[in-house]
């Protein structure tokens, strides 16, 4: 093994700089104008090995690409006509139990904010500290009902955007074997294993990252459901996969939805339910703690400290966004560094 010398450190921190700007400005610049295909390289690993045990029966690259792709699909639209056929159910007794609940709040409000102006007078807190005008509250409701009509009206590029992922997943998954043949004869002869090495590497640490996170939204929606419904909860169905929606938010997950719902039971004077959803709530974060760390390091071959720095800067510069594409990088440059670490001479 040759020496380090300066010259091959300042080359590889070169190589490293290009690639982490690389990186950052196709995330920042073209990931947009590319998600209806990087949704389609995603769906197609996904059911690539169907499609391969259907070519390994006789058919044709196309026909196994068209029926795999085609399972993948009627399975997921199937799970999904069924959740919210029991949503809906769930969703009706919501809705003849909620104008109960609205004739109970106001005298519940009442009492709690006559307590909490008796006791702010107590420490010597005028009631102007907590606010009696309520208008940061109906800005905040006000922005929510924009950014819920600005989805609505999103929602037609979304339709392009599936059509247009799901074609892309049919001609990746016919054409997956001439793909990668069309790139060996462009790689350099010593490049090949090297090459599939870190194209291996990338596929198998993103998809992992992905599946990981899809197990972990799953795993708190399943934990949250069988958990409310242990205690007789109606709605357990509904909370949970609210619970596994807010766990694609980062730091917030089914606290958001678990520890308000405690606070206002607890509120109007039913502490017995109270105590049991926080109960629940617990519960499920001790599984979370106990399963993240190994499902995601397993997943994503990423160390957990990496991980959560790959989480902490991608949100920073990304926001929301960056829970994913910070430890989506971080699984593609670790793939590449063999090539980054490659010497020059070599090179």
């Amino acid at each position: 093994m040759e020496p380090q010398t300066p010259s091959s450190w300042l080359g590889a921190a070169v190589r490293w700089a290009v690639l982490v700007g690389l990186t950052y400005g196709f995330w920042r610049w073209l990931a947009g104008y590319l998600l209806p295909f990087i949704v389609a390289m995603v769906v197609a690993v996904a059911v690539e090995p169907l499609a391969d045990w259907l070519e390994q029966n006789g058919l044709s690259e196309a026909w196994a690409g068209l029926l795999s792709l085609g399972v993948g699909l009627g399975g997921a639209s199937a799970a999904l006509a069924l959740t919210v056929a029991v949503l809906a159910r769930e969703l009706y007794h919501l809705a003849a139990v909620l104008p109960r609940w609205g004739a109970l709040a106001p005298g519940t409000a009442t009492h709690w904010m006559g307590a909490v102006e008796q006791w702010s007078r107590a420490v010597g807190m005028g009631p102007a500290v907590w606010g009696r005008d309520w208008s940061g509250l109906t800005r905040l409701l006000e922005q929510g009902i924009v950014q819920a009509l600005a989805l609505v009206g999103r929602l037609p590029d979304g339709i392009l955007t599936a059509v247009v992922a799901v074609v892309a997943a049919f001609f990746l998954l016919r054409d997956r074997h001439r793909a990668g043949r069309w790139v060996a004869r462009w790689l350099p002869g010593g490049h090949h294993s090297r090459w599939w090495g870190v194209q291996t590497a990338m596929v198998s640490g993103t998809v992992g990252f992905l599946k990981a996170q899809l197990a972990l939204i799953g795993l708190t929606a399943a934990t949250t459901t069988a958990g409310l419904a242990l205690i007789g909860s109606p709605w357990a169905l509904v909370a949970g996969l609210a619970a596994g929606l807010l766990d694609l938010v980062p730091f917030l997950g089914p606290t958001a939805l678990l520890a308000p719902w405690a606070v206002v039971l607890f509120a109007m004077g039913q502490v017995a339910e109270a105590l049991e959803v926080g109960a629940v709530l617990l519960g499920v974060a001790l599984v979370r703690q106990m399963v993240e760390p190994r499902l995601v390091g397993a997943g994503t071959g990423l160390h957990p400290l990496l991980a959560l720095l790959a989480v902490y800067v991608g949100i920073r510069l990304f926001g929301p966004a960056g829970f994913f594409v910070g430890p989506v990088s971080a699984v593609v440059l670790k793939a590449l560094a063999p090539l980054v670490r490659v010497p020059p001479k070599a090179a």
